[in-house]
């Protein structure tokens, strides 16, 4: 099943390349009780906003829908392999104001754009390596999420909304959810940030994920494995608890 949503998200998206935004508002719309109210709370701050998502139901969609609805915002992405895809992929992406940072390098754009009081789309589901991450729970598990949110949070005060796509009935028709904003506490410059904040705010992105996936059939088609084993038990759990030395039982 979860191949299968792969394949209906691909051909979703190959119709969206030069669709109206008349035609994508009557498709998709803020579910009541968790949409765009916990979005304009937020922006009110004037420091932008960070939201936070993973790759569940149409996620492409997600953003090219809210921008449709007055709101573009600026999406970090990994440029494709193939070139040819990734222009088209680019052009799709970038309808109704929205704009396309490629994530290498992308840091001090990411930090202008928050500074200007924009927005910032970010993808966290994705496993990554042990030192560019912390670890938070899934599913009962320990997975190693990128840590860039929450220290984006910390450095310039943005509030963090998690947010999601899901079905709505009719194929083809979605409802956005933002759930409410979480807020980090500011750091100066000079004071490298500790794990456990970091881990709590990512944490707070984390339960919209399960509680979806409950919901059936499953709206997730990520393919790729999500919680991978700790390869350098000692390096994790020094690193986890701020421990020199730690007995491993081994």
């Amino acid at each position: 099943r979860s191949y299968a949503q792969i394949g209906a998200h691909i051909a979703e998206v190959s119709r969206l390349d030069g669709v109206s935004r008349t035609s994508v508002r009557r498709r998709v719309s803020y579910q009541e009780g968790l949409g765009v109210e916990h979005y304009r709370r937020a922006h009110e701050e004037g420091r932008g906003v960070l939201f936070v998502t993973a790759h569940i139901g149409s996620w492409e969609m997600l953003s090219l829908a809210h921008a449709a609805l007055e709101h573009p915002l600026s999406v970090i992405v990994r440029p494709l392999d193939n070139v040819y895809l990734d222009r088209w992929l680019t052009r799709i992406r970038s309808q109704f104001g929205n704009r396309v940072i490629p994530k290498q390098g992308s840091l001090r754009e990411i930090l202008r754009v928050l500074r200007r009081g924009e927005d910032v789309g970010l993808l966290i589901d994705q496993n990554v390596q042990e030192k560019d991450g912390v670890y938070v729970p899934f599913f009962g598990r320990t997975a190693c999420t990128t840590a860039s949110a929450a220290l984006l949070a910390m450095k310039t005060g943005a509030p963090v909304i998690p947010a999601f796509i899901v079905p709505a009935g009719l194929r083809g028709h979605y409802r956005i959810r933002f759930y409410p904003p979480r807020q980090a506490r500011r750091r100066p410059a000079q004071i490298r940030p500790r794990r456990r904040p970091l881990q709590q705010l990512h944490r707070a992105g984390h339960p919209g994920i399960p509680t979806l996936l409950a919901l059936g059939p499953p709206p997730f088609p990520h393919s790729a494995r999500r919680t991978r084993p700790v390869r350098n038990l000692r390096f994790a759990i020094r690193r986890e608890t701020g421990v020199g030395k730690q007995e491993t039982g081994a």
